[in-house]
């Protein structure tokens, strides 16, 4: 069978889609997983192994889905390609009888009372559309997964961004912490600043200039992988890459200022 999903969100989002994507693997063994979203972000699922082909959003044969107009041919026979389509998306426009297999529409937003971890409102979502079975799905991990050809470091590692300014504990509050992990586990600490971060890391390096610091600026996912397999301990904010630590299964600290640890 061949699923796709439509799914524009940020690293975090994608991410905390990943128990959708194994559970199906199982159920459905042999399946293929496309996903079609935000470079560069999807570009981390088939590293996890997570999905097996990601397609653009930017592409134009896509605009069509946001006009509300019907499906051109080419997009039509693409659809047609897979047996059951999940659109995680608000602004969606287009007629579903336009499509030509199962199709499901989603709002990845929606407000859940009570409170319902996100990854668990994502797999409840399509659960009965795609025949998933029951299970409390917040604390999942990859707990199969490992980066090859590691050498394993004593490592601190410190994500002090996220995909929003209110999100961030202080830099200085990080820095401090760094400082007394090393002291007391004589380790090293790295700091690292992913995509569309380089605006914090150049307030990061003025703060820094008189200090010995070790930074990684990477939009490498694969970089970033084999970085947070490599850490004893994670520090960061609700950010994607505390989601992705979490997803590897990492001991760590994460701060949540202005969102919900319960949901997120």
């Amino acid at each position: 069978m061949r699923f796709l999903f439509v799914y524009p969100g940020a690293l975090g989002d994608l991410l905390l889609a990943a128990p959708v994507f194994k559970t199906i693997q199982k159920v459905y063994p042999g399946a293929q997983i496309g996903l079609a979203g935000r470079l560069p972000y999807t570009k981390i699922l088939p590293l996890l192994g997570l999905v097996d082909i990601i397609y653009s959003m930017e592409e134009r044969r896509f605009l069509p889905l946001f006009k509300g107009d019907g499906l051109p041919e080419d997009l039509h026979q693409f659809f047609a390609s897979f047996d059951a389509i999940i659109f995680w998306i608000s602004n969606f426009y287009s007629d579903i009888r336009f499509f030509p297999i199962p199709v499901k529409i989603v709002n990845p937003r929606a407000v859940v009372h009570p409170a319902e971890h996100h990854a668990q409102y994502l797999y409840h979502s399509v659960q009965s559309f795609l025949k998933l079975p029951e299970q409390n799905v917040s604390g999942f991990y990859l707990d199969n997964f490992s980066a090859e050809h590691l050498q394993p470091v004593p490592l601190l590692l410190v994500h002090p961004g996220s995909g929003s300014q209110t999100k961030n504990w202080p830099l200085e509050n990080f820095l401090k912490l760094a400082e007394k992990w090393q002291i007391k586990y004589h380790g090293r600490a790295v700091f690292l600043f992913g995509p569309a971060e380089e605006s914090l890391l150049k307030i990061f390096q003025k703060e820094t200039r008189d200090q010995n610091v070790r930074v990684v600026h990477s939009t490498d996912f694969e970089k970033i992988i084999k970085l947070l397999q490599s850490a004893d301990f994670y520090l960061g904010n609700d950010s994607g890459i505390s989601h992705l630590s979490g997803l590897l299964n990492k001991r760590g600290l994460i701060f949540f200022r202005t969102t919900e640890p319960q949901i997120w």
